[in-house]
């Protein structure tokens, strides 16, 4: 699922990657229905968990934030994930022509999206961490 909103001369797509289902209870003890309640649900009363990254392009520039958790095998029961590649080409956008992938950290679920199959997703791309986040890891 991708939603598109128009900044000026930019158009921001929110990507979502993958996701899966969880019981809230065990997630973030201290919320409250209320919190949960724009997350939808299954029979079993567990929330959807959405993985997702941002995509910004005015035509002639294209940036990526973040790159979604990308294809995960042994992920969580019922999950899916790695839907960010075709979700960009059905945009019309080239994963080529992506110049720039900032990440806002790296925890897998931002950085997992950059490589497919041992092949780099973005390969024109320069690829933005923060130099603590970089030294942290």
């Amino acid at each position: 699922m991708t939603w598109k909103l128009d900044c000026g001369s930019y158009t921001l797509f929110v990507i979502e990657d993958g996701y899966y289902w969880r019981d809230p209870t065990g997630y973030h003890e201290s919320a409250t229905e209320t919190e949960w309640r724009f997350h939808p649900r299954n029979d079993q009363g567990q929330v959807r968990m959405n993985f997702g990254c941002y995509l910004i392009t005015n035509g002639d520039r294209t940036i990526m934030i973040d790159a979604g958790i990308g294809d995960t095998p042994g992920g969580p029961p019922g999950m899916t994930s790695g839907l960010m590649p075709a979700a960009v080409d059905s945009l019309g956008i080239a994963l080529e022509s992506v110049e720039t992938v900032l990440y806002s950290h790296m925890h897998y679920d931002h950085i997992g999206g950059s490589q497919r199959d041992g092949q780099v997703v973005f390969p024109n791309a320069r690829h933005l961490f923060h130099a603590k986040e970089w030294d942290f890891w």
